[in-house]
């Protein structure tokens, strides 16, 4: 899996790889956001990237970002399942759907904080990974 994400960033320069692991249902789309500042951060309209990739298979997802300049990132993705554009949860607000932040960063009863997810990219060879799950 290494060497083809390897492969896919040789295929296609000037982008960030991302690898999605833990998906468990084939459909929907990984719908992922990026924030480049605290302030913002979890706010959909202040991500500085927005992305949906088709979900084809269970396992991963890799998904090409764009080549963002070197500095601090937070990244936010979930598995929309039904193609309804959102994070569905029950009556609780607990998510229904699979989740996941840089870092790996999965506070039990609350969102993660920007410190948690945040991570620093030095270049677009850095691999970045995150392992989405429910709740």
């Amino acid at each position: 899996m290494i060497l083809l994400s390897m492969l896919l960033w040789v295929l296609t320069p000037g982008t960030q790889p991302l690898t999605v692991k833990g998906v468990v249902a084939a459909k929907g789309q990984m719908r992922i956001a990026v924030y480049n500042k605290a302030d913002g951060f979890m706010q959909i309209e202040k991500a500085i990237h927005l992305q949906a990739v088709p979900v084809k298979a269970k396992g991963t997802v890799l998904v090409q970002l764009p080549d963002f300049q070197p500095g601090y990132y937070a990244i936010a993705c979930y598995q929309d399942e039904n193609n309804n554009q959102r994070l569905d949860s029950n009556w609780f607000g607990v998510p229904t759907e699979a989740y996941g932040f840089s870092n790996n960063a999965r506070p039990k009863f609350r969102a993660p904080s920007w410190d948690e997810a945040c991570i620093y990219l030095k270049d677009n060879k850095q691999p970045l990974s995150i392992t989405i799950g429910y709740w």
